[in-house]
């Protein structure tokens, strides 16, 4: 018999603040990375599996409803 492993599962919001120039896949990607350095650095030592949960468009970035011209929002 294998033995039990105990699975967590953690749905997180993020929201950023990005100018005119919003490049969806740099921002994803940096964002789970600062996330992960986070989590090793507070001392995780189990293997961590960190995704992006995909919107039904397809998209895993969305602009906010309410953001200005001035300053872009995604989350």
């Amino acid at each position: 018999a294998s033995p039990l492993v105990a699975v967590q599962k953690q749905i997180v919001r993020v929201e950023v603040k990005a100018g005119e120039n919003l490049n969806k896949q740099q921002i994803s990607h940096t964002v789970i990375n600062k996330v992960y350095e986070e989590l090793r650095r507070q001392g995780l030592s189990a293997e961590v599996k960190m995704y992006w949960r995909e919107q039904s468009d397809g998209e895993v970035l969305q602009r906010a409803a309410n953001s200005s011209n001035s300053s872009q929002s995604c989350s």
